[in-house]
């Protein structure tokens, strides 16, 4: 239990070091602060996350056992 609390704000500070330290950055070199931009940030991130969960669902090989059922089913 310990170990998850130290883990768990160990993480949460590292982050928003990394967020403060991308946006000193971002803001020097390109000029614009990022927090004009959170909502497309955002978007992206939850597009990138989702892809790979959708791509799996739409196109991934189908197991046997249904492919069996399915064929089983057929006349």
């Amino acid at each position: 239990m310990f170990y998850n609390i130290i883990g768990s704000i160990c993480w949460v500070s590292s982050m928003m070091l990394g967020g403060h330290f991308l946006q000193s950055w971002v803001l020097k070199q390109f000029g614009f602060s990022l927090k004009d931009h959170i909502e497309a940030i955002t978007i992206v991130i939850i597009l990138i996350t989702t892809l790979p969960v959708l791509y799996k669902l739409f196109f991934g090989k189908k197991n046997k056992a249904t492919q069996t059922v399915t064929n089983e089913s057929k006349p």
